[in-house]
């Protein structure tokens, strides 16, 4: 219990100064701090599954194209909001992430 609190607070902390640390990248573009975002989480995904013995042979075709799509979408929501924190505010920014689900829930009530 105290490990599932402490993994949740160390995401949470992370994700919250996310933002505030692209900010003081200016001299970086914005799809290199997308890229690098992307590859480190990437690297830590695949360490976790070869310790935990996770097989990704046994994923069939329509799985791993779903994934795939969905890895290409979030890799361009991060190149998108990256590069919106070089235009706005974090305040701003943030805003406008975080209440993306309102605005996706709200759609998939009016259908």
């Amino acid at each position: 219990m105290i490990r599932t609190i402490a993994i949740l607070f160390v995401g949470i902390v992370s994700i919250s100064f996310a933002a505030i640390f692209i900010r003081f990248c200016d001299d970086v573009p914005a799809i290199m701090i997308a890229t690098y975002r992307m590859c480190v989480a990437s690297i830590i995904l695949l360490v976790f599954s070869w310790i935990k013995g996770i097989s990704f042979r046994t994923v069939c075709r329509r799985d791993l194209l779903l994934s795939l799509a969905g890895g290409v979408f979030l890799g361009l929501h991060f190149i998108f909001w990256t590069t919106s924190l070089k235009y706005t505010s974090v305040a701003s920014s943030v805003v406008i992430v975080t209440t993306n689900p309102i605005f996706c829930g709200h759609l998939l009530l009016m259908t």
